[in-house]
């Protein structure tokens, strides 16, 4: 009776610890996934250097540098990424390919992960099918697909004779449309509208 007893408590434990088993390594794969999908890839550089002197979690890269992030590609000629805040910096030669039509170019890149924020500085160029967009500070939401410039920015149309300038602009990627705020001019061969927004 009290072989029977203790052999029905044994494997009552070992079917609890069975059950947890099988729920870590269900739970895990998620964790893994959910963590992967936050860190940002590096598919290649010239040359890839850890140092403590440099940074303490950052890989220092250089030299044609490819990086991913969910689907959204990355270049530049140098870059700092950083593995425990998933985040990375940028320098020279900086463009982001999202989809197949819009790209944006710039000096310098500063990119969180957790927020899919791009902040871009300086010679930045944001490019589509329609439109050519250039001002020196951009800050691009990946997550939203939603560009916004503060500073001051011109944008060409493509596809007809359109200039417009204004202070601030937002422009929503996905449906191709445009918010302009403070000092908008809107300019081609037949007229030239001013407002304080468009």
């Amino acid at each position: 009776m009290w072989h029977e007893n203790c052999l029905a408590s044994v494997v009552k434990k070992l079917r609890n610890i069975g059950i947890l088993l099988l729920g870590l390594s269900v739970g895990l794969p998620t964790a893994w996934s959910q963590q992967g999908k936050k860190r940002i890839e590096l598919i290649r550089a010239d040359f890839q250097e850890f140092s403590e002197e440099i940074h303490p979690d950052a890989q220092r890269l250089l030299g044609d540098v490819v990086m991913r992030h969910e689907g959204v590609l990355m270049y530049c000629d140098s870059a700092y990424l950083y593995d425990k805040s998933s985040s990375l910096d940028a320098f020279s030669n900086v463009r982001i390919k999202q989809g197949d039509t819009l790209n944006l170019y710039g000096d310098r890149l500063e990119y969180r992960a957790d927020t899919r924020l791009a902040e871009v500085f300086d010679n930045i160029r944001l490019t589509d099918r329609e439109m050519i967009l250039t001002t020196d500070y951009l800050i691009h939401n990946l997550e939203t697909d939603i560009s916004t410039y503060l500073d001051g920015g011109k944008i060409v149309s493509t596809e007809n004779d359109n200039v417009l300038t204004s202070m601030r602009g937002d422009y929503y990627s996905d449906s191709k449309l445009f918010y302009f705020q403070d000092s908008v001019v809107l300019e081609n061969e037949r007229y030239t509208i001013r407002t304080d927004s468009l």
